[in-house]
């Protein structure tokens, strides 16, 4: 299911009520992203930062021993 832009927003503004859309955003799909500090941000998931930031995590991931 493809959501539009203002449907995505208004979804993540029903949970996060601090959430604000930019009006030049033309993304249809959306990365949600949550910093260490807790915050909250949406990101286009075929940016190159949103791209390094979910390797790096993965990377992380990768290198945690599991117990």
């Amino acid at each position: 299911m493809k959501l539009s832009m203002l449907e995505v927003h208004k979804k993540i503004q029903k949970k996060d009520k601090s959430a604000k859309m930019s009006t030049n955003q033309k993304v249809s799909f959306l990365s949600r992203i949550q910093t260490v500090s807790g915050k909250r941000l949406c990101s286009d998931p075929n940016s190159g930062w949103t791209k390094r930031a979910m390797r790096k995590v993965d990377e992380a991931k990768m290198k945690v021993p599991k117990k």
